[in-house]
């Protein structure tokens, strides 16, 4: 009885910190994006350009004086702390297009992988890029959205239909890259074993004026053993906290960068991100603490463009020790984040 409502109890305290959270830290964050996406911006001297925030999504504002100012505002801004998605939304004077321009093919590239979905290229209106925006945050969520369409007019018909397509297709590959010029789609990429007739299905579903050419590889399965073995090798070296805190010590994003890139490699398995803690103060404080720990993890990992579909953050406060409590080098042995590959 007593153990249930202990459950019970976290669970409660687990859900109001997460409601808390949301209502009190939310529009900081928001804030904190906001400043320092301008204050790169500023730093760069890019007078003429402007951020809108919403969340954690950023939009990029403005008229460019060039293509090459416009890529630079962008990549001034696209490693922003916090923000999940950034949008492009930047315009060249309408002169930008010389006749000679106007006639080149229309194309519009769309790439995915596990951390990310870009876009270059042209859009026929903001309407679309928009719509486009909206899509992919439906489709591939948790994924970072970069959208750097430039908008021109004269798309080929039915183009948005083609995207749309392309978007729900994509939406089942292990990566992609795919580049629509005039009518045709150009589509290279990889998909799992039993998705082998994928190439026929997106050819049938595209309007009929589009044609394609498809070349799709089977992505590599890694099992969950394998991959356990090389994360069991990372975790050797500890992950550390400030005391009492969820701030993860500096020192220890190297290792973390390198759990990133192992995560990469995992072909898409999930992963259980594991909070511990010793068993000193309240067992509740420590059942807390461990979840917001394991949350830290979990949104760093997500900042280097792990896909957060894929992370499972998980506090299991002193529950779990592997070593004696009542030592000091005990306690920090037990003070530890666990990563755990699942099926």
């Amino acid at each position: 009885m007593n153990q249930a409502f202990v459950v019970v109890s976290a669970l409660l305290l687990f859900l109001t910190l997460t409601v808390f959270s949301l209502h009190h830290y939310g529009p900081a964050i928001e804030r904190k994006i906001h400043q320092q996406a301008s204050e790169r911006l500023a730093a760069g001297g890019l007078q003429w350009a402007t951020v809108e925030t919403s969340g954690r999504h950023i939009t990029l504002q403005g008229v460019a004086p060039s293509k090459d100012a416009r890529d630079e505002a962008f990549d001034l801004i696209a490693d922003t702390e916090g923000a999940v998605d950034i949008v492009n939304a930047i315009q060249l004077p309408d002169e930008r297009f010389s006749p000679v321009e106007r006639a080149t093919s229309y194309e519009t590239r769309m790439v995915v992988s596990p951390g990310f979905v870009r876009y270059t290229g042209s859009v026929p209106d903001q309407e679309s890029s928009l719509v486009i925006n909206q899509r992919t945050r439906e489709l591939f969520p948790g994924r970072r959205l970069q959208n750097e369409l430039l908008v021109r007019a004269d798309a080929p018909d039915n183009w948005l239909d083609a995207i749309k397509t392309l978007q729900q297709r994509l939406a089942t590959y292990a990566h992609a890259d795919a580049t629509i010029s005039d009518s045709r789609l150009n589509v290279v990429g990889a998909v799992a074993a039993d998705d082998a007739s994928e190439a026929k299905l997106l050819a049938a579903r595209l309007p009929s004026n589009f044609t394609t050419e498809i070349s799709l590889g089977i992505a590599a399965v890694e099992s969950a053993e394998d991959c356990q073995q090389q994360l069991d090798q990372l975790m050797q070296e500890k992950i550390n906290f400030e005391v009492a805190s969820d701030i993860i010590d500096r020192r220890s994003y190297d290792v973390l960068n390198k759990i990133a890139t192992r995560i990469r490699q995992c072909g898409g398995l999930r992963i259980e991100i594991a909070g511990h803690t010793d068993s000193q103060g309240l067992a509740m404080k420590n059942l807390e603490l461990s979840q917001r720990r394991a949350e830290a993890v979990v949104s760093y990992l997500v900042d280097t463009g792990i896909d957060a579909d894929q992370l499972v953050p998980w506090g299991y406060g002193e529950s779990r020790p592997i070593a004696d409590n009542d030592s000091a080098r005990g306690r920090a042995q037990n003070r530890r984040i666990e990563f755990q590959a699942m099926n």
